[in-house]
């Protein structure tokens, strides 16, 4: 069952909001760790929908507030960095969702909190023998495991519009 339930419109703006009080105070609380006022509640449901999105499961937890505060904060720091820019721009928006989400989900993974994410992450077993026990995995066989294939998914989304951060760059004398 959805935690969100809004609509957008073609340009991807929100146009009606459905959410509880619980998760108004979560992103109440999530914008008051990141301090900054370049975000509203807009930008963080937009990435809380995008975490759920691939089948994330979120806990409204103080943890967590401070997990996608400090996604949001490391990407932004981040792409200011390598723009060499003071503040990140409307059109990188989406570029600061994606690696944001990518960033939780890499840091559920690493930190061994695997409860939350969307896929099982064992190792995919390609063959089992019974007598002399003999195991075979499918690392390698041609086909990817499911942690192969989050990989992938989490690396391409820490990856995002590298193309389009270049279009803002700004020579540092």
């Amino acid at each position: 069952m959805p935690l969100f339930d809004f609509l957008t419109d073609d340009d991807g703006n929100i146009l009606t909001t459905d959410v509880s009080d619980s998760i108004r105070s979560f992103i109440t609380a999530i914008l008051a760790v990141l301090n900054d006022s370049a975000f509203d509640d807009e930008f963080i449901l937009l990435i809380l929908k995008r975490l759920e999105s691939l089948g994330y499961n979120i806990t409204v937890n103080d943890n967590e507030v401070w997990l996608i505060a400090f996604s949001v904060s490391e990407v932004v720091s981040h792409i200011k960095n390598i723009c060499n820019i003071s503040t990140i721009p409307k059109e990188l928006n989406h570029i600061v969702i994606e690696r944001a989400v990518g960033n939780v989900l890499y840091n559920v993974k690493s930190t061994g909190q695997s409860d939350n994410l969307p896929i099982d992450l064992e190792t995919a077993v390609k063959s089992v023998q019974t007598g002399d026990t003999n195991v075979t995995f499918a690392i390698g066989e041609g086909s990817m495991t499911d942690e192969q294939r989050f990989d992938a998914i989490v690396s391409s989304l820490l990856n995002t519009g590298e193309g389009e951060l270049i279009c803002f760059r700004k020579i540092k004398w």
